[in-house]
């Protein structure tokens, strides 16, 4: 079976299709359709937000769609101050680049975090969608890791735009993972998304299944 994901993020791609290996599933990008995510992200949530790019996408493409949304959340900041699902928005009506982006959350971090730093974790909403049907959605908590003002200048960001100013709670830099490690950190995430996916297939069988039996 083919799915249709709503991001051409290289290594959320890769990580969907280490996380489901050996389900039997085909994944395909906006670019390998030659589509593009035009939908206004109007929900209140991660999983709201998912939904609405899984069915846009699902409507255009006449395929399954796994839409993702994430958000940040900072330990150290009040509540007014969550990054939430604005980390690109932060300041206003403006989308930041990834260097703005990074260098905003690192002052916020720098003037509230202890001597710099501030424990924090992203959350994830998912949803696969076959037309305007949802299949099924869910939401779930990452693990923590340590997010520093001291940004590591030299690094270079391979699994995630902020892997200069992150570190694992043992104090290392992600932009110093190697995949593997990299992999081994997100396990928690690859088994949610993994069971995610588990639970969706067997859904969208029954439904293909149902569709036969009736004569759809």
């Amino acid at each position: 079976m083919e799915i249709l994901l709503s991001t051409n993020n290289k290594s959320k791609v890769n990580f969907i299709k280490q996380a489901a290996a050996g389900l039997g599933l085909e994944f395909r990008t906006l670019k390998d359709l030659g589509l593009k995510l035009e939908v206004e992200e109007t929900g209140k949530t991660a999983v709201e937000n998912a939904m609405i790019k899984a069915r846009a996408l699902s409507v255009d493409s006449g395929m399954p769609t796994l839409g993702w949304d994430m958000g940040m959340r900072i330990d150290a900041l009040p509540e007014k101050m969550q990054p939430n699902l604005h980390v690109r928005r932060a300041n206003g009506d403006k989308e930041l680049t990834d260097a703005e982006m990074v260098e905003y959350w690192r002052k916020v971090v720098e003037q509230y975090g202890k001597n710099g730093e501030s424990l924090a974790h992203y959350f994830d909403g998912v949803a696969i969608a076959f037309g305007n049907q949802i299949i099924h959605s869910q939401s779930f908590d990452e693990d923590p890791f340590v997010f520093t003002a001291k940004e590591k200048i030299d690094g270079v960001a391979k699994f995630n735009t902020f892997d200069r100013v992150r570190k694992t709670l043992d104090g290392k830099y992600f932009c110093d993972l190697t995949d593997e490690e990299n992999l081994r950190y997100d396990q928690k995430r690859a088994e949610s998304i993994r069971k995610f996916i588990e639970v969706c297939l067997e859904k969208l069988l029954n439904n293909q299944q149902l569709g036969v039996e009736h004569g759809r």
